[in-house]
């Protein structure tokens, strides 16, 4: 079951967790401490929720060609819980994000976040490494293992 709600909250951190602040909260927040929870329902059944808790530091800064750069360092927690409110899976991954945008287009951004856990007595680590540049994705690289 581990390695069933692993690889569904790789997947779901990967696809759901939005960048750690909005354009308007780093306009209004920069260089902020970030510390929120957003949960939504699961996809594993009835009932289940999953949430994400977001802490670090946002930053964004703005050039007077109106480019605009935001970043985040810090950590994302995942966690499932089932109906009854009891925590069945729980893990920390760090996060590093950078977006730049010009002219209200992206033109690159980029993530980096790993996580160890143990698993059936063995550490295990997968680690995540994403860049888009000029509307194309240049690097997309995931590893994972135990030992």
């Amino acid at each position: 079951m581990r390695g069933i709600l692993t690889a569904l909250a790789i997947g779901v951190f990967a696809l759901a967790v939005p960048p750690a602040t909005t354009p308007a909260q780093a306009a209004s927040e920069n260089g902020a401490r970030i510390d929120g929870t957003q949960c939504y329902p699961s996809s594993m059944g009835s009932g289940y929720t999953a949430c994400f808790t977001t802490k670090g530091a946002s930053n964004e800064t703005t050039t007077p060609s109106g480019n605009v750069n935001e970043q985040f360092n810090g950590t994302v927690t995942f966690t499932i819980k089932d109906p009854a409110g009891q925590v069945v899976y729980q893990s920390t991954h760090e996060r590093h994000y950078q977006r730049l945008v010009q002219n209200g287009v992206v033109r690159t951004e980029g993530e980096h976040f790993s996580e160890t856990f143990p698993l059936n007595g063995k550490t295990c680590t997968f680690q995540s490494n994403f860049q888009y540049a000029n509307g194309e994705v240049r690097y997309s690289n995931f590893q994972s293992g135990c030992y």
